[in-house]
């Protein structure tokens, strides 16, 4: 109940419909009215008026007086230490000359321990309030001309005046202990900083519950698995240093560069040599037209890539052996394969005048260290950047709208590490694939053997199998769009990650955009105001500012930037409420509506016509309005950029703005963008999804370092972008390997080993890659530097 100062007796009859006060209670001259009730009067003005509760000393002088103003006895003299005497009763006296105590000042009441410090600009408000009342007695103005029907029931009288005490006592504890529960709630960490309050944080302390929580993710239109989030969740640990991390895959980048930079001259000279051969020329270096000689040479310089790329080797074997084939899996089998047949092509010849596979399988040896130099290239760059960024992305999801959401975070790069390691789509399909080629050219190969009666062939078609099986573009396909999308993105301070990352951005369906997306630091600021009839000017200011504060909006550095400039400081918020159009709550005992003028209508508090204007917002204290703040807007373009940018890349734009004057008629006006595909959900969800504090935010998908929604809409563009890419090079490279299994099944099994020759192979293997790379460069080069512009 709020009630305005000094109004007592014309609002007693309302006042104790909302009491509840009993009919069968004390009868106060033609009302019923209780002695608890009186008490709680007293109690609500102190405890609204200075946010103090009433100790029990002020409850009892309040019942003292009660009983003295019942039965007409004077106002004893102030003693040191007065001591009762229940059995005299005084005589009565005159009821026009009674002597009224003075009433206790509210301000010396001791302050619980619970109530945070106010400061020191507050302490004109008791002054406004004891001038207030200066003319006039609240006591007597409340009992003024009201006895009690049976003044001489003294034990009745004390025994309820105990009852109401105690009442009051319970009542005013059980108040207390909710409203410190609504406070740890709903104060943000601001206000409990300005409060002083040391920082409780008892959850720290449960590490194991913290690390298995926060990734929680609801199953939803997702492309991976439950049960893989459910491992990917498990396996997450506290990320390792960033910078060291760096530093490692920096050295094993440097490692790879210079490998594979021998491998390929190697290869090379190796594909030379092939193709001279096989056109009918001779080779250079005394070779000449010696295919055993040219066979081993090549098995040679086959050997020395295969001790180059002996890590990758490495890396194929643990595969085979953790059930987890891949690309390097096919790697390995095809340097057995073709080593052993190129022993066998030294004592004989099954393709008149063929060479052995060994320059294809070199050639993918020489690709899956390029693909290993690029890719841990691009967790160089991901994790300097990450290292340094000062905002995440998250990918939720939703279950209640079935929805995958991007929220925007600060400070939470935990599980960024996990996500980037993810295995990406290639190596995903690749591991399917895998056994299957495999299982076809060990088939076929004993199939041509028996088809012509020659144990004999079955080398040399294993061999041309599984060297067509290992396709070039499956070491770069996630390796070389990652490698230019990390290179882009940290030009733009901006860092995905890696293959979870960008599976997190493809598949998400709408992107919160908040109020610092839209109107970043400097692009808002209070142009004007007018205060209306409050009793301290700087009152509507300060309660409006403290009350925008706590809700977190876009208005908080506005209005942070006026009060800090009239040296005002805010204040503690209790009850606080957001609306659609606008937000409440309780500022130093008082009732504060702040709101749109729409707002102030629906609560039945007129807006003057003339001030009824854009962009303003409006205060109501105790439901009369206070004042009106004029609030200028700055649209950016580079936020209608990014907008459209988001657009353009099909997901739509979830409306979470605090600030209740941002609508999506200004969005469509200020910055000329189409709201069809922005989508608005209530504000009490919008504060759901904004809380930053609260667990189960997903999985980190990208980090950003820059202010404004063009970096989320960069973010967006790169990780759907390299997932689009690595799955088109994923198509091209399984494409190439199924192909490629078949051309040589085809010809094999029909003897024609003249045109299933490892040049021709080479050729099309080689050919393949650059349709890869082709996908890339168009992909990658035009569109995302266009992006990069916001």
């Amino acid at each position: 109940m709020a009630r305005k100062k000094g109004k007592h007796s014309a609002d007693i009859d309302s006042d104790s419909a909302e009491l509840g006060v009993a009919d069968d209670d004390f009868s106060i001259g033609e009302d019923n009215y209780s002695l608890e009730s009186i008490l709680a009067e007293y109690k609500e003005q102190a405890f609204l008026e200075n946010d103090k509760p009433t100790p029990t000393k002020i409850l009892q002088d309040k019942a003292d007086k009660i009983v003295r103003e019942v039965k007409g006895v004077p106002e004893p003299e102030p003693e040191p230490q007065p001591k009762p005497a229940p059995e005299v009763k005084p005589a009565p006296q005159p009821k026009s000359a009674p002597q009224v105590e003075p009433a206790p000042q509210v301000k010396s009441v001791p302050r619980s321990k619970s109530a945070p410090p106010q400061p020191e600009a507050e302490e004109d408000e008791p002054e406004i309030v004891s001038e207030e009342f200066e003319d006039s007695d609240p006591d007597n103005e409340f009992f003024k001309g009201y006895k009690y029907s049976n003044p001489d029931t003294t034990d009745q009288i004390a025994a309820e005046v105990q009852r109401a005490i105690e009442s009051e006592q319970e009542r005013e504890r059980g108040t207390q202990e909710g409203a410190r529960r609504v406070s740890r709630l709903l104060n943000s960490d601001r206000n409990r900083a300005r409060a002083q309050k040391p920082k409780r944080e008892p959850k720290r302390k449960r590490e194991p519950l913290e690390d298995d929580s926060y990734l929680d993710e609801p199953e939803g239109k997702r492309e991976k698995p439950v049960e893989e989030y459910a491992k990917f969740e498990e396996a997450v640990e506290d990320d390792p240093d960033f910078r060291a991390m760096a530093k490692k895959f920096a050295e094993r980048c440097n490692s790879a560069s210079k490998r594979s930079l021998g491998a390929f001259v190697i290869c090379i000279i190796m594909g030379i040599f092939t193709l001279i051969f096989e056109a009918g020329n001779s080779v250079p270096f005394g070779i000449g037209h010696n295919r055993i000689l040219l066979s081993g040479v090549l098995l040679i310089m086959q050997l020395g890539v295969l001790a180059i790329g002996v890590d990758v080797l490495i890396r194929g074997v643990e595969s085979f052996i953790k059930g987890t084939p891949g690309a390097e899996t096919l790697a390995l089998v095809s340097a057995l394969v073709t080593v052993i047949s190129g022993m066998y092509y030294l004592k004989a010849d099954p393709g008149a005048g063929s060479l052995p596979y060994s320059v294809v399988s070199a050639f993918s040896m020489a690709f899956a260290l390029w693909g290993e130099k690029m890719y841990t290239r691009a967790l160089t760059d991901t994790l300097r950047t990450t290292e340094k960024a000062t905002a995440e992305l998250f990918s939720e999801y939703l279950p209640d709208d079935h929805k995958t959401i991007l929220i925007k975070t600060s400070n939470r790069k935990k599980g960024f590490y996990a996500n980037l390691m993810q295995t990406d789509f290639c190596e995903r399909v690749y591991g399917y694939a895998t056994p299957i080629l495999l299982s076809v050219a060990i088939v076929v190969s004993v199939l041509t053997a028996l088809s012509h009666k020659s144990l004999i062939s079955i080398p040399r078609t294993l061999a041309a199998l599984v060297s067509a099986a290992a396709a070039f573009p499956s070491f770069v396909a996630f390796a070389a769009p990652f490698g230019k999308v990390a290179r882009k993105a940290r030009a733009s301070f901006i860092a995905i990650a890696g293959a979870g990352g960008a599976d997190d951005i493809y598949f998400v369906d709408a992107s919160c955009i908040t109020d610092d997306d839209l109107f970043p630091t400097g692009t808002q600021k209070v142009s004007d105001h007018k205060l209306f009839h409050v009793p301290s000017a700087d009152r509507a200011v300060r309660y409006t500012a403290s009350l925008i504060i706590e809700s977190g909006s876009g208005l908080a550095r506005a209005f942070s930037d006026a009060i800090a400039r009239s040296n005002i400081k805010p204040e503690r918020v209790q009850d606080f409420a957001a609306h659609n159009e606008g937000i409440s709550g309780l500022v130093g005992g008082q009732r504060v509506l702040t709101g749109t003028s729409g707002f102030m209508n629906l609560y039945g508090i007129r807006v003057p016509e003339e001030l009824n204007v854009k962009n303003a917002i409006f205060t109501a204290i105790d439901d009369d309005l206070a004042a009106m703040f004029a609030i200028e807007y700055r649209p950016v373009s580079s936020v209608q950029k990014a907008i459209l940018s988001i657009l353009r890349d099909r997901v739509h734009l979830l409306f979470a703005v605090r600030d209740f004057n941002i609508t999506e008629l200004m969005l469509e006006q200020k910055f000329r963008v189409p709201t069809a595909n922005i989508e608005s959900i209530s504000m009490q969800k919008v504060y759901a999804i904004a809380d930053e504090r609260r667990e189960g935010l997903g999985r980190v998908a990208a980090t950003v370092s820059r202010e404004g929604l063009g970096s989320v809409g960069e973010a967006i563009h790169y990780g759907r972008t390299l997932r689009l890419v690595s799955m088109l090079s994923t198509v091209i490279s399984v494409f190439s390997s199924v192909f490629g299994v078949i051309l040589m099944a085809v010809l094999c099994g029909a003897e024609a080993y003249g045109a299933a020759k490892a040049g021709t192979l080479l050729l099309f293997m080689l050919v393949s890659f650059a349709a890869a790379q082709v996908v890339n460069i168009l992909f990658l080069s035009g569109g995302a530097s266009g992006r990069g512009e916001h």
